[in-house]
């Protein structure tokens, strides 16, 4: 039965912002499972252009639900809504909400930086597109984690991606999902932009 989304090794697939983020990641951790936000990870320590890429959400109560403290303005151009100091839980489309609970709490089961593949339909276009998206946890205390981290590179066009995709699915043993649109090899795009101030909204295919 074919995988609705993949997971992989983050180092396998890190291109780009992801791997700027993920070599930062790296670094304000140490020798921890993870860095504490504001205290190791800041935001302002990355790239200027990577932070509208980026989106920060508060763990609540164990995962059973997540609030968006930050949403860069890429995610409020690409999917068509603002969350900022929302819930996961209020996200405007159930895609969202069924993602975003799944994938958040892979991060929690696995306790590391996951790579995420996947199909999304947002409120900006109507149809669907390929989605690569890197999360990292985060921890305050150093056993429990109480933020997550999401970089998307929202200005990447779709088919950029496919080669990588496919190889993904293929590796696992899973057919190929069909396509609408004709593979091209992976072009990076840099992320742009101006950073969000404040909490943040519920990313639909993230």
């Amino acid at each position: 039965m074919q995988k609705r989304i993949r997971y992989v090794e983050v180092d396998t697939v890190c291109h780009g912002g992801a791997a700027v983020v993920l070599t930062h990641w790296n670094r304000a951790r140490g020798h921890r499972f993870a860095p504490a936000f504001g205290r190791d990870f800041h935001l302002d320590d990355l790239p200027v252009d990577i932070i509208p890429s980026l989106t920060v959400v508060d763990v609540l109560r164990g995962g059973e639900d997540y609030f968006y403290r930050f949403w860069g303005t890429e995610s409020v151009v690409r999917k068509g809504f603002e969350m900022t100091g929302k819930r996961l839980s209020e996200a405007p489309t159930r895609e969202g909400r069924k993602n975003g609970f799944e994938q958040y709490g892979a991060v929690l089961a696995e306790r590391k930086p996951l790579a995420i593949v996947y199909n999304a339909t947002y409120l900006s276009s109507a149809a669907a597109s390929r989605q690569l998206t890197f999360r990292f946890p985060l921890s305050g205390d150093g056993e429990r984690i109480d933020k997550i981290i999401t970089y998307q590179n929202l200005r990447q066009h779709p088919a950029d991606w496919e080669d990588l995709y496919d190889e993904m699915w293929l590796a696992a043993g899973q057919p190929v999902p069909n396509r609408g649109y004709r593979s091209r090899s992976f072009r990076a795009v840099g992320a742009g932009g101006a950073p969000t101030a404040g909490t943040a909204p519920a990313d639909r295919g993230s």
